[in-house]
C-alpha cells in the first residue's frame, strides 16, 4: 500500500514539471514545409491573423523568433512587402542585414532625414475613394496619441479630442478644395491665419496675407455650392470667430502642437515634402521600407513619423479591392507599445481579408496598458489587441501580471492533487485494515484528488532560457490543437541561423 501511495504522489508532481527534460537540443528543424513560416504552428495565412511575441528585456524576443519569423517571411516566394517601425538606433541596419542575407536587398529602402520623402496627408487622400476622413485619421490618431501624456481621455479630455478632430476636419476640407492637396504645413497656415474677429474678415492685410483668406477665395471658386465646403468657410468665417477665446486658444494649441513637430529640419521635408516613396510601393512592388526616425533618437516626433507611416499603410492595404491578387504586406514593430494605436484592434479583425500581417514584440502587458494612456479604458484597449492576435509567442518574462494572462490562455487540465495530515501522537499501523479502507488508531493519512489547474502556472513563464544561442518559447495559436491535446507547444529557436 505504501508503494502504491508513492507512486500516486510521484505522478500528481509529475504534472507541474512542465520543462523538465527539455534542452537547447530539442530545437525544431528549420526545414519548413512549403508556405510554412514556424514549422508545425503557422504558414503565410496564419500569419495574416495577427503575431505577437512577448518577453522581457534580454529574454531573446528579438533575436530568437523575431528573427526566424523576419527571415522567412523575406525568404517568401509571394515577395511579402514590409513597413518596419523602428523605436531604436541599429533596427534599420539590422533589417538591411535581413535583406542580403534573402537576396531581397533590391527592395530595402531607409526612410529617413535627407534621403526620402512622403506627404502623408496628401497620400492618404490620394485614393480615388478618399475623403477628407482619410486624412483626418491621421491626425486624429497624433491627437490621440499626444493625449495618453496628459493622462488619457478621463476629466474633460474627450470634449478637447473631440473639438480637436473637428478642427482637423475643417483644416483639411479648405485646404484640399482649394489647392487639391494638404500637406502637413498647410493645416498649420490656416489655423495661425484664421480670423480672430469680424474686422479681420474685411481687413485689406489680412484678406492680402492670410492663407486661410486665400484657401476661402480659391475655395469659393472652386466649390462653392459644395456642402462640404460651406460647412468649412462656415466654420472659418463665423463659427471660429464667435468662439471663447479659452476654448479657441485650446483648441489651436492642440493641432499646432503636433503639427510643429513636422514644421521644421529634416523632419519636415520628409512628411511635407514631395513624395518619393509611398505605401504603394509596399503594397505593389513589395518593397521593404524602414521608417528610420528610431523615438529614442528623435522623440514624440520620431514617434509620430512611424505612426504616421502605420495609419497609411493600413488604410492603403484596407482599401485594395479584395477580390482581385493581392500581395501580402507586413507591418513590422518591435517594442510595438510605442506604435499603437486605438484603430489597430479593428484593423487586426479584418487583416486577413486584405493580406495585411501584423507583427507585433513586446515585452509586458502594464507597458502595453501604460502606454495606452493607463486606466480602465487602457485595460479594454490592451486585452482587445492582444485578444486580435491570433499567434502569441512566449519568451521568459518575470512580470507576473503578462505570466498570469499567458497561463490562463493555454488552458487548464485535469491533475490529481495529494493531500494528508501527520498527527502529533501516532498510533500503531494496521496494513490490513488500512487497506480495507478502516484505518486505525491515530496514524498518518494520505489522500488525492482530481481538480482542474492550469496546464502551465504563471512561473513557468520565468523559467523559460536561454541556451547556448538558443530560446526557449511557448507557443499558442488560437484553434490549433496539438498531437499532445493541447492548445501550445514547447518551441526553441535558434540565435544563430
Amino acid at each position: 500500500m505504501l508503494v502504491l501511495i508513492a507512486l500516486a504522489v510521484a505522478g500528481a508532481c509529475a504534472a507541474y514539471l512542465v520543462f523538465g527534460g527539455a534542452s537547447a537540443s530539442a530545437v525544431t528543424s528549420n526545414q519548413l514545409a512549403p508556405d510554412e513560416i514556424i514549422s508545425g504552428v503557422l504558414d503565410l495565412h496564419g500569419c495574416m491573423e495577427g503575431i505577437v511575441c512577448m518577453g522581457g528585456t534580454g529574454s531573446g524576443k528579438s533575436t530568437g523568433p523575431g528573427k526566424h519569423l523576419a527571415l522567412n517571411l523575406l525568404s517568401h516566394p509571394s515577395k511579402i512587402g514590409f513597413l518596419i517601425l523602428c523605436s531604436g538606433e541599429g533596427e534599420a541596419e539590422l533589417w538591411r542585414g535581413y535583406c542580403e542575407r534573402t537576396n531581397r536587398i533590391n527592395d530595402y529602402i531607409r526612410f529617413a532625414p535627407g534621403e526620402q520623402a512622403c506627404d502623408a496627408l496628401s497620400f492618404a487622400m490620394s485614393h480615388p475613394q478618399a475623403s477628407v476622413e482619410d486624412g483626418a485619421i491621421v491626425l486624429d490618431t497624433l491627437l490621440e496619441i499626444n493625449s495618453r501624456a496628459g493622462g488619457g481621455d478621463g476629466g474633460d479630455g474627450p470634449f478637447w479630442r473631440q473639438y480637436g478632430e473637428r478642427i482637423i476636419r475643417r483644416c483639411i476640407g479648405l485646404v484640399w478644395m482649394a489647392t487639391g492637396k494638404c500637406p502637413i504645413s498647410s493645416i498649420y497656415n490656416v489655423l495661425v491665419s484664421a480670423p480672430l474677429t469680424k474686422a479681420d474678415l474685411n481687413s485689406d492685410a489680412w484678406q492680402a496675407h492670410s492663407f486661410c483668406a486665400y484657401c476661402l477665395r480659391e475655395g469659393e471658386a472652386r466649390a462653392g455650392s459644395d456642402r462640404d465646403f460651406i460647412l468649412c468657410r462656415n466654420f472659418f468665417v463665423h463659427e471660429w470667430i464667435a468662439t471663447a477665446e479659452r476654448q479657441r486658444t485650446t483648441g489651436l494649441s492642440m493641432i499646432t502642437n503636433i503639427c510643429d513637430k513636422f514644421l521644421t529640419g529634416q523632419i519636415a521635408d520628409m512628411l511635407c515634402g514631395e513624395t518619393t516613396v509611398s505605401p504603394r510601393d509596399i503594397l505593389d512592388r513589395g518593397a521593404v521600407i524602414a521608417c528610420d526616425t528610431p523615438i529614442l533618437t528623435y522623440g514624440a516626433v520620431g514617434r509620430y513619423c512611424n505612426v504616421a507611416w502605420k495609419i497609411l499603410t493600413q488604410r492603403a492595404a484596407l482599401m485594395r479591392d479584395a477580390s482581385t491578387y493581392l500581395r501580402p504586406a507586413c507591418i513590422w514593430a518591435d517594442e510595438a507599445q510605442l506604435f499603437t494605436s486605438e484603430a489597430d484592434a479593428r484593423v487586426q479583425a479584418v487583416s486577413r481579408k486584405y493580406k495585411l500581417i501584423n507583427i507585433s514584440l513586446t515585452q509586458s502587458i502594464p507597458l502595453l496598458k501604460g502606454e495606452m494612456g493607463g486606466g480602465p479604458k487602457a485595460d479594454q484597449q490592451a486585452l482587445a489587441w492582444l485578444g486580435n492576435h491570433s499567434t502569441k509567442i512566449f519568451c521568459g518574462n518575470s512580470d507576473m501580471d503578462t505570466n498570469r494572462y499567458c497561463s490562463a490562455l493555454c488552458g487548464s487540465e485535469w491533475v490529481d492533487v495529494q493531500g494528508g495530515s501527520m498527527p502529533s501522537r501516532q498510533g500503531e499501523y494496521d496494513l490490513v485494515e488500512d487497506a480495507l479502507g478502516r484505518p486505525t488508531g491515530n496514524i498518518p493519512s494520505i489522500s488525492w484528488n482530481s481538480q482542474r489547474l492550469p496546464t502551465l502556472q504563471p512561473e513557468d513563464f520565468t523559467r523559460l532560457r536561454r541556451e547556448d544561442g538558443h530560446v526557449q518559447t511557448v507557443i499558442f495559436r488560437n484553434g490549433l490543437v496539438f498531437p499532445d491535446g493541447r492548445t501550445w507547444a514547447e518551441r526553441w529557436f535558434d540565435q544563430n541561423q
